[in-house]
């Protein structure tokens, strides 16, 4: 089985390497599994360690700046034109891949409209996992920006096959978006044996 996940975040992401990737390493034992990730900007990339099993695609560089003083976000014309990009490439990545199962980590507008784009060439199977609240996690100011992840988050609920969360919370939340077709499984970030069982039930159920 050919597993794609994609990812609105570099490979030191938090959601990557607590959540993603030590899952991503158990079925690479079994599948041929993918990430598809960003950049970290003005950092080159890391180089594959040679045990790890896991094929990566850079479909873009992270929507902001680091600085000692935090993240320094882009906005305006440079946000929709790094979205944009990062969205037509992941597209191109998953229409040349046909996966069998496309893992949306986190239902932000780049991801969604990749995964969106890409079901209409392979039918793959759509897991969405969400492990933040995103309209609180990137701290917006503009309604615009609101606007654009209350959409994905919500396409992202109605192109899912399932939907997998890490809290009480979102789950709650998940399920009330689409009530009469998801019941969201709870996954906590961290429980590696449940959390690899669960979403390998929810990858291998048809």
């Amino acid at each position: 089985m050919r597993i794609a996940i994609i990812s609105n975040l570099s490979k030191k992401g938090s959601t990557l390497t607590g959540r993603i990737l030590p899952l991503a390493q158990k079925l690479a034992k079994q599948h041929e599994v993918h990430i598809l990730h960003l950049k970290e900007r003005q950092q080159p990339e890391s180089p594959k360690s040679k045990n790890d099993s896991l094929n990566y695609h850079i479909i873009g560089s992270e929507p902001f700046m680091r600085a000692p003083s935090g993240k320094k976000r882009l906005s305006g014309i440079l946000l929709i034109l790094n979205m944009l990009s990062s969205a037509i490439r992941g597209a191109w990545v998953l229409i040349r891949l046909k996966p069998d199962v496309i893992v949306l980590s986190k239902p932000l507008p780049a991801g969604t409209l990749s995964t969106s784009a890409a079901r209409h060439f392979n039918s793959p199977r759509i897991i969405l996992d969400v492990d933040d609240f995103e309209l609180s996690a990137n701290k917006l100011t503009s309604l615009a920006s609101r606007a654009a992840i209350h959409w994905s988050q919500r396409h992202a609920t109605k192109i899912a096959d399932e939907i997998v969360t890490a809290s009480p919370f979102l789950q709650d939340h998940f399920k009330q978006l689409s009530p009469e077709k998801h019941t969201p499984r709870l996954i906590p970030t961290g429980l590696d044996l449940p959390a690899s069982f669960h979403l390998q039930q929810s990858i291998y159920n048809s």
